[in-house]
């Protein structure tokens, strides 16, 4: 059997109706089930599943963090704010790697809009810088800058939440409201 044809950018040749050729729906939204991204470079969309496995490896690792890590980093409450994360990232990344292997595609993801990619930087982060390297009239150096400021900021917020954690389990202890560690 001959590979399916790549275009430009590393997605897999799509057949009539749109579908990822050879790709079950099911495998792919497994697949993410099991590790967010993990669908998406099974449909061929390297860039968002290699984006989607490294924000759940970190999210991962700032849980790990909070529940095992040096005593300083160890609370409940970062570890809970942290793993709620997780569905907002599981859930969409399961949609998503179904929709691209049955050929539905993302909708408005595929808008060409400097506002509606700025707005997703603002609203997903990381998750949207797939969307920035695909739009045509953002010229390759904002797009360099904005994906090192995406990606600074979101590990900024995640280090921020990991340190403000036991600072806020400490003031819930001082006013009474002591949840303590498990």
């Amino acid at each position: 059997m001959r590979p399916a044809a790549r275009w430009p950018g590393g997605g897999q040749a799509q057949g009539l109706a749109g579908a990822v050729k050879g790709r079950s729906p099911w495998l792919a939204a497994g697949l993410s089930a099991l590790a967010p991204g993990a669908g998406q470079l099974y449909n061929g969309d390297r860039p968002r599943g290699w984006a989607l496995l490294a924000i759940a490896a970190g999210v991962v690792a700032a849980v790990a963090l909070c529940l095992w890590g040096p005593r300083p980093f160890r609370s409940w409450l970062g570890a809970l704010l942290l793993a709620a994360l997780y569905p907002l990232l599981w859930m969409p990344a399961v949609a998503d790697a179904w929709r691209d292997a049955r050929g539905r595609g993302r909708g408005l993801v595929a808008a060409d809009s400097i506002g509606y990619t700025v707005l997703m930087l603002l609203v997903a982060g990381p998750m949207a810088l797939p969307l920035l390297w695909q739009n045509r009239q953002v010229p390759r150096a904002a797009k360099r800058w904005l994906t090192v400021g995406v990606v600074m900021v979101a590990i900024g917020g995640v280090l921020l939440l990991a340190l403000a954690a036991p600072w806020l389990e400490a003031l819930l202890e001082e006013m009474g409201l002591e949840a303590g560690w498990p």
